[in-house]
């Protein structure tokens, strides 16, 4: 029975990650296809629209060849994803899916969002990444590269689901071994 348990587990797991990732590839596909670089179209004024932009670093446009220059940015970022997606999925095989399912969803929406970028290193023009929702919030962060900042795509906002729900879980753990077990009666 337990084996069955862990099979759908893992089936759940590719499934979900695989439309999650999808869907990312789609919007950006949609944008691309009926956009140019720099285009804009309001949805709140100024506050809030599609925005098309490619991003060659990573979050808040890091660039890792500052760092580590005999290494190419594509193959750094390609790199950190497949060691992120072996852990991620070795550790899914691994845990409870009836006792952590906050981690279980974080890890999908983590998988899906390193997916989802990590085609767009494959298959985009210098490996960058379609970024198109813009979100002007009135404060501007010196050498970033977008101005204004930030602009993301559907695989930025599951990374950030799933860290929040890895989060979320710390702090549902932490309570629950926090409370004493209450005596039998």
């Amino acid at each position: 029975m337990e084996q069955k348990s862990d099979f759908r587990k893992i089936i759940l797991f590719v499934v979900l990650t695989i439309i999650f990732a999808a869907f990312d590839f789609a919007s950006k596909q949609a944008v691309v296809t009926t956009m140019q670089v720099g285009d804009y179209f309001p949805i709140f004024g100024n506050t809030f629209g599609l925005y098309l932009v490619y991003n060659k670093g990573a979050i808040f446009s890091f660039d890792p060849s500052k760092y580590i220059p005999f290494i190419k940015n594509a193959h750094f970022f390609l790199f950190v994803t497949f060691i992120a997606l072996g852990f991620l999925s070795y550790y899914i095989v691994k845990l409870d899916y009836r006792k952590q399912k906050l981690l279980f969803w974080g890890i999908i929406f983590i998988c899906a969002g390193a997916i989802g970028n990590g085609i767009d290193r494959i298959i985009r023009p210098e490996s960058a990444v379609v970024d198109f929702f813009m979100a002007d919030l009135g404060f501007r962060l010196g050498p970033i590269p977008f101005d204004p900042w930030p602009i993301f795509n559907f695989a930025d906002i599951f990374v950030n689901i799933g860290l929040g729900l890895f989060i979320l879980d710390y702090f549902v753990s932490a309570k629950k071994r926090e409370k004493p077990d209450c005596p039998k009666k």
